[in-house]
């Protein structure tokens, strides 16, 4: 029971510092001097955690960072930082992925499919509407779609824990709802 808490406020944290270092980054907010690298650490570190928890929580997360780099989405100095310290993490615990080659096809392939069509409606077609919309843009329904899909699958609560928790944080930071926190932080756009 204590490993599903722990799962679920590290992916929380992971959501979190995520954000906030792309908010840092592209979204012309400003803190601390260095904050946007110190959050590109956190996000790192937290990530890195996840990853030696078991191998079904590290395919997940080496899953996302696959999609990230097919995407173009680890485009900053921080994005680097946190994905240099995945890799390390995967390195330590001695990820083979040959070993984990079905769940990583499953969780890569969907991440980076449904992710490039998240891509092509935010950035090409910014007209869409209905249920696409919804659950492409506003909602990002699909990383919570592929996460239950694969832990009805398995029988294992690891995948539906992270990602559900991942995705809510990271999505409550993406909106309006959070500038009152970032505010109250000390958090300011320029």
């Amino acid at each position: 029971m204590i490993d599903y808490i722990i799962v679920v406020l590290v992916s929380a944290f992971l959501g979190a510092t995520m954000k906030i270092a792309d908010l840092l980054d592209e979204h012309n907010y400003r803190w601390f001097k260095y904050s946007d690298l110190l959050f590109g650490l956190l996000w790192g570190i937290s990530g890195a955690y996840l990853i030696t928890i078991n191998q079904i929580l590290a395919t997940i997360w080496i899953s996302v960072l696959f999609c990230f780099i097919v995407r173009y989405r680890l485009d900053y100095l921080n994005h680097g930082i946190a994905a240099g310290i995945w890799f390390i993490a995967m390195l330590y615990i001695n990820y083979s992925l040959w070993d984990n080659l079905i769940p990583f096809i499953y969780f890569a392939s969907l991440f980076t499919i449904t992710g490039l069509i998240h891509d092509y409606f935010q950035y090409k077609n910014q007209n869409i509407r209905g249920i696409m919309k919804f659950f492409f843009i506003d909602f990002k329904l699909y990383w919570y779609i592929i996460a239950l899909g694969y832990s009805l699958y398995s029988w294992n609560i690891y995948p539906v824990l992270t990602i559900w928790t991942f995705e809510y944080v990271y999505d409550y930071f993406s909106s309006e709802k959070a500038e009152p926190l970032l505010n109250k932080l000390g958090m300011r756009k320029k």
